[in-house]
């Protein structure tokens, strides 16, 4: 089994209102669309550690509050 650490998308949301930035500002200083940080927020999407950086130092908070650990299984156990 190996782990993934993603952006938690509700908790990114939660906070990015919290400290009152907009989407659109977010996802300009992420690099990427307003939509795709959208379907981040909504966990329909999968953010990279990469956008979990920016979006932590642009917030101001810990990598930790804005990211979760998902356990995947590998092939090699699937079989």
């Amino acid at each position: 089994m190996t782990t993934r650490r993603t952006i938690h998308g509700a908790a990114l949301a939660a906070l990015r209102v919290a400290y009152g930035i907009t989407q659109s500002d977010l996802a300009a200083v992420m690099g990427i669309s307003g939509s795709y940080l959208n379907n981040i927020e909504a966990g329909r999407k999968p953010g990279t550690m990469k956008l979990a950086r920016a979006a932590s130092a642009h917030i101001g908070v810990d990598l930790a509050a804005i990211t979760a650990t998902t356990a995947r299984s590998t092939d090699a156990e699937a079989a």
